[in-house]
């Protein structure tokens, strides 16, 4: 039996997983699709009924409470983006007075955890609004289920955001001091962008979309995340200056 077994040629197996990647995959969309997309895009004036007309049934099947509880939950997200940055200056003025009882080394790395966690309050305060809501009408349509993935993306987007900003512009580190800030420039349009995607890609697949027109998004999405993160690449020097000299 063992005189049967041939070797296992190490050479010709890579060469042909190798080879694997440059089998060509079917895009999924074609040149209608961009036509498609294009007549939608102009007649979206023309589509202001119907929105009218799908906002008029969904309010009909919330009833009037839940509506109320709709509009006014929408409200409080709208004043909660004005007001976060007046809220975080107003709890930093109350935590100011325990400067005295820290050593100075601790009081920046304490105000700057406070900064992070003070940026996903008003998201979190804004998600629990949601969920109290979501239990009391127990409604499932799709655009109201997306609103919840979209607060728990909106979370995650600050605290990652307010987490590179204290690190990189606050002279926390020794390192970050000459091009922290433009690190933390770079870093927050590449996630604010990459954010926006993901928003766009779960936009299109809740609202039942075609499925080219989910081929051509998912496409335009990777390629243009591709893209940004090229702007890492332009700013290779300022990001070398993190690591040590060696």
């Amino acid at each position: 039996v063992l005189q049967t077994i041939q070797p296992l040629n190490l050479t010709d197996e890579f060469k042909m997983q190798a080879m694997s990647f440059f089998d060509r995959e079917p895009l999924e969309w074609n040149w209608t699709t961009i036509e498609y997309l294009y007549r939608w895009f102009l007649s979206l004036p023309q589509m202001i009924p119907e929105i009218v007309q799908f906002i008029h049934e969904q309010s009909r099947i919330l009833g009037i409470i839940g509506s109320l509880l709709v509009l006014t939950f929408f409200l409080v997200v709208f004043c909660s983006i004005l007001i976060q940055k007046r809220l975080t200056l107003r709890i930093e003025r109350w935590i100011a007075p325990f400067q005295n009882n820290l050593p100075k080394r601790v009081y920046p790395f304490f105000i700057s955890l406070s900064r992070i966690f003070l940026s996903a309050f008003i998201p979190l305060f804004v998600l629990a609004g949601f969920l109290l809501i979501d239990a009391l009408l127990d409604y499932q349509a799709p655009w109201f289920q997306l609103v919840k993935r979209l607060l728990v993306l909106w979370i995650i987007a600050s605290l990652l955001i307010n987490l590179l900003r204290e690190l990189l512009t606050r002279d926390l580190f020794q390192s970050t001091a000459q091009y922290g800030k433009q690190i933390f420039h770079v870093s927050r349009i590449v996630l604010l962008f990459i954010t926006g995607a993901i928003a766009v890609s779960w936009g299109a697949e809740v609202f039942s979309l075609r499925e080219d027109v989910l081929a051509f998004l998912q496409f335009f999405v990777s390629v243009s995340i591709v893209l940004v993160l090229f702007l890492f690449l332009l700013k290779r020097q300022a990001f070398m200056s993190l690591f040590p000299n060696l």
